[in-house]
């Protein structure tokens, strides 16, 4: 999390020429959550209101118009959304693991790996679970499948006797090749499971990496309430930055506001 006493500190040393450069052309260098600390510093130095809005507005002329656009940071879901899906991915995997190691204290449960039972109990598994990723049948059966794969090349005795350790990092490159061939990965249900996976995904964000555990699980909580405001039904590829902005700029006002 940014220090925002520090930040402050450093913008009202800049003169107002500097502030307005910030606003009008610079805003991509800073985090969003740091704009409304320049119109701030402006305004208590007597800058009339209108005139910070005519800088603001400057810059989105110049962001939509024909000439070279100025680069943005990616936003705060975007620097998190990898490790986030890799962290579902694990999961339904964990689930996966104790599903087929408890199936052979179960008398009715297929005893020889990769048998056809064992696969289908294996793929109804991954199915089930891939419900939070899809949003349709096709993708969540592309990745099933692809899964299953991979699972029965690697390890062609079985789950069971695997340690969980050494599971993980199978795991990860399994999930991370899967995911990628398909380009519908969403949030379809928002579960608390989940949410948790979200919440410690958000919290390993590097721009974080600084802030206190508690402020910034706080952010991250606020963060998801923000995202499930906007998307209710689940998260769809990329979410626009002006909507990522948004929200880190609404959730850094309730933090500030509740110290």
């Amino acid at each position: 999390m940014i220090d925002y006493e520090a930040v402050r500190k450093t913008l009202t040393n800049k003169s107002d020429e500097q502030l307005f450069d910030i606003l009008k052309n610079n805003q991509a260098d800073y985090n969003p959550s740091v704009i409304p600390i320049v119109e701030q510093i402006l305004i208590e130095r007597g800058i009339a209101l209108n005139d910070i809005e005519t800088a603001k507005a400057t810059y989105e002329k110049q962001i939509k118009s024909d000439r070279p656009k100025v680069k943005e940071k990616p936003g705060f879901w975007d620097r998190a959304a990898k490790s986030l899906i890799i962290g579902i991915i694990l999961y339904v995997l964990g689930y996966l693991t104790v599903e087929l190691t408890n199936s052979r204290s179960n008398p009715a449960a297929p005893e020889r790996p990769w048998s056809k039972t064992y696969e289908k109990a294996a793929y109804d598994t991954i199915y089930k679970s891939a419900d939070t990723l899809f949003q349709d049948a096709e993708s969540k059966k592309k990745f099933t499948s692809c899964i299953i794969e991979k699972l029965k090349t690697t390890y062609p005795n079985g789950l069971a006797d695997i340690q969980k350790d050494s599971l993980r990092n199978i795991y990860y490159k399994i999930g991370q090749t899967c995911a990628k061939e398909s380009s519908t990965t969403v949030f379809k249900r928002w579960t608390p499971e989940f949410e948790k996976i979200l919440i410690n995904s958000l919290m390993q964000n590097k721009s974080l990496k600084t802030v206190n555990e508690k402020v910034k699980r706080k952010f991250c909580e606020c963060y998801i309430i923000q995202l499930k405001s906007t998307y209710p039904n689940g998260i769809a590829g990329k979410i626009p930055g002006d909507v990522q902005k948004q929200a880190a700029i609404t959730c850094a006002d309730q933090i500030k506001l509740n110290k």
